[in-house]
């Protein structure tokens, strides 16, 4: 019995030894690929470079945006200054259009990059101020974006003055569009508090209401003021028409001489002599 009992322990072991020594031969296991990350966005627009900022952006305007273009606005002067703005340039679309609900990666310049680099408009402000007896802490150098989107149906709406750094660092950002106000503005999430830029854009979109009226009242003044000058050199009598008023002299008589009759003439040999 002990013989036996001793005999399937060496089989046991020798069964341990076979299976180790299969398990060592065989090649270790692979742990499955990671999947890869999805993208945190659908499409892209702009062109990503050193000098962008990255915003994403959900499209909340309720039918597709076709096309977005930006451009920068800078500020040199604070407060009494007026905002410079480059023209609108557009950025390219990874795909047709910008559909309703998708996340968009917008690449936007940085625009205090940009302020960074126009030294020579700070150096200005420098001057203006120092004209006006004002300290060099009063210029303020600042620069947003503006953001145009145009929708499927043609409408085109104005983001004004956007800090691409300040909205990178929030969440939840999405575009929408008031039709009632006219206006496209934003919301997102920031400290557990929803914001947005509603009014914002509103109290812009009539101010640049009020500009463009007084531009149009001023021009119109000025075409009236025009046409006035060129009425009144029409209007003014010329040396001819002058000339025309003064009486018109018979010729060979003096103008006012009363015409001698026949009956009073005196004939030569009535003429007495003394």
């Amino acid at each position: 019995m002990k013989r036996t009992t001793n005999r399937l322990m060496a089989l046991g072991m020798a069964g341990c030894l076979a299976l180790a020594a299969l398990a060592g031969c065989s090649a270790p296991a692979q742990e499955p690929a990671p999947e890869p990350a999805k993208e945190a966005y659908g499409i892209a627009i702009g062109s990503e470079g050193e000098d962008t900022v990255t915003i994403l952006v959900a499209n909340d305007a309720g039918q597709p945006v076709t096309a977005v273009a930006a451009r920068t606005v800078e500020a040199a002067v604070a407060p009494d200054a007026s905002a410079e703005a480059a023209a609108f340039e557009p950025l390219p679309l990874s795909a047709e259009a910008w559909e309703p609900g998708q996340v968009a990666a917008l690449f936007v310049n940085d625009p205090q990059k940009v302020a960074d680099e126009a030294e020579g408009a700070a150096e200005q402000a420098a001057d203006a101020v120092a004209d006006e007896g004002r300290a060099a802490s009063d210029i303020i150098v600042a620069a947003t974006v503006d953001l145009q989107v145009t929708l499927a149906d043609g409408s085109t709406y104005v983001l004004h003055q956007i800090g691409p750094d300040a909205l990178a660092e929030v969440e939840d950002v999405a575009l929408h569009v008031d039709g009632e106000a006219g206006v496209a503005y934003l919301t997102y999430a920031e400290g557990g508090a929803e914001v947005s830029t509603l009014m914002a854009e509103t109290q812009a979109a009539e101010a640049e209401k009020a500009l463009a009226e007084a531009a149009a009242n001023a021009a119109a003044a000025a075409d009236a003021a025009a046409d006035q000058a060129v009425a009144s050199v029409s209007a003014a009598p010329s040396g001819a028409s002058a000339a025309s008023t003064y009486d018109e002299v018979p010729s060979g008589g003096s103008a006012g001489a009363p015409a001698q009759s026949e009956d009073s003439c005196v004939a030569p040999d009535d003429i007495v002599l003394n």
